[in-house]
């Protein structure tokens, strides 16, 4: 167990180190590649009712 805590770890602190050297914004690799337009539409409100507040 302690063995997948640390690779777990190593492999965290491997990938932050390389953002941090050489950062970039990661959505531009995906943003203006959308099926349909992007568009607010009330109907498409997934929150559940019992946190809605009015």
């Amino acid at each position: 167990m302690a063995d997948c805590k640390r690779a777990i770890d190593e492999h965290f602190r491997e990938r932050n180190e390389h953002f941090r050297l050489n950062p970039s914004r990661a959505g531009n690799k995906i943003w203006g590649q959308e099926r349909e337009p992007p568009v607010f539409k009330e109907s498409n409100n997934c929150k559940d009712p019992a946190y809605y507040r009015e």
